[in-house]
């Protein structure tokens, strides 16, 4: 699987940004929306997992196909899975980041509570944009894998029309050619 920019640079940017600009209040506040959004991206991973290998017939492949297609769906079962736990440890963040914040701010002095704060903004920010990054990559991953299939699929219907039109040829009587007893002789 090739390595992408987009999960490793957009959420710490994001993070940062959050940081700088987003109060852990106001992540309290957005909590209701994005626990669902969260949810629905974990419960997808999950679909998405379940579902396995979307080849069931081993008849189809060329062995070399077979194990390009597995390191493959390998490599994006393993992205997936930390996606999923992205999004559930985000989710969690989500929820005790306001107790996180007050209790930092009753007992730290006021410099730690804040750099808390931060961090824990920082984390909510790249939690959220790692899991919407990553989700729309899954997305496009689904639609390239449903290509493949559809190509392979294609490609095991051509092989089985030929085979027949292969053995429909080999077994048809052929009858001669007209006139080919007397081709190249001189017409009187």
């Amino acid at each position: 699987m090739k390595l992408t920019v987009a999960p490793i640079v957009i959420p710490p940017f994001v993070g940062i940004l959050a940081a700088a600009t987003v109060s852990v209040d106001t992540w309290d506040v957005w909590r209701t929306s994005l626990l669902p959004a969260l949810s629905i991206i974990a419960a997808g991973v999950l679909v998405r997992l379940a579902r396995g290998l979307p080849f069931t017939n081993a008849d189809h492949f060329k062995l070399e196909q077979f194990r390009d297609v597995s390191r493959r769906l390998k490599a994006i079962s393993r992205s997936l899975r930390l996606l999923a736990y992205i999004a559930i440890g985000t989710m969690f963040a989500l929820i005790i980041a306001k107790n996180v914040q007050s209790l930092t701010a009753q007992f730290l002095p006021l410099w730690a509570a804040e750099t808390t704060e931060k961090f824990v903004s920082f984390s909510l920010g790249t939690g959220v944009a790692y899991a919407v990054v990553r989700i729309i990559q899954v997305i496009e991953g689904d639609v390239t894998l449903l290509k493949l299939q559809s190509d392979i699929l294609e490609a095991v219907i051509a092989r089985k029309n030929a085979a027949t039109f292969e053995a429909a040829q080999s077994t048809a009587v052929r009858p001669p050619i007209a006139g080919a007893e007397t081709f190249g002789k001189t017409v009187q």
